[in-house]
């Protein structure tokens, strides 16, 4: 299945309220699972199930359609508890004073996606902080049980922030 393809395919599901799933039991088994990868490499397993209902994930297989539903729900996990460790992060960096904002999935999440956790997985948390208080957040952030062992590898080699 050619990636021309797929992404009629997807557009089709996104845009169409009534989409036909016809097109999906028309696809090969083979065809079947390349869609099924790609909806899960592009991280929008949820997003695709709720829009082509049950019925219609089962048309692309039992086993696609609970690979999907299990990545979907793993990711809406993941995102719930990035949510919760952002509001953790962010109370001890205001305790600290410390300036700081949060970019992209965070902010995106509250204010384009709704908190529709499942539309938009959030896989890691982009903060926005003034160099001077790196340390203080890398502090910050290893109290709250975050592995920064790159950072401490970075800082060894002799890493620069912002040349």
């Amino acid at each position: 299945m050619h990636v021309l393809s797929i992404t009629k395919l997807l557009s089709e599901i996104f845009f169409n309220k009534d989409f036909d799933i016809s097109k999906l039991e028309s696809l090969t088994q083979q065809e079947k699972d390349i869609f099924a990868d790609y909806i899960s490499k592009s991280r929008v397993e949820s997003y695709v199930l709720k829009s082509i209902g049950e019925f219609g994930a089962k048309t692309l297989g039992i086993e696609n359609f609970f690979k999907l539903k299990n990545n979907g729900d793993a990711r809406t996990i993941r995102t719930l508890e990035n949510i919760r460790f952002s509001k953790k992060i962010n109370f001890e960096l205001s305790n600290k004073k410390i300036k700081h904002v949060f970019l992209k999935g965070i902010n995106m999440h509250q204010y384009i996606y709704s908190n529709e956790h499942t539309i938009r997985p959030i896989s890691d948390i982009d903060i926005l902080i003034e160099k001077k208080d790196l340390t203080e957040v890398l502090n910050v952030i290893h109290d709250l049980g975050f592995d920064i062992s790159k950072w401490q590898e970075t800082q060894k080699e002799g890493f620069e922030l912002y040349r």
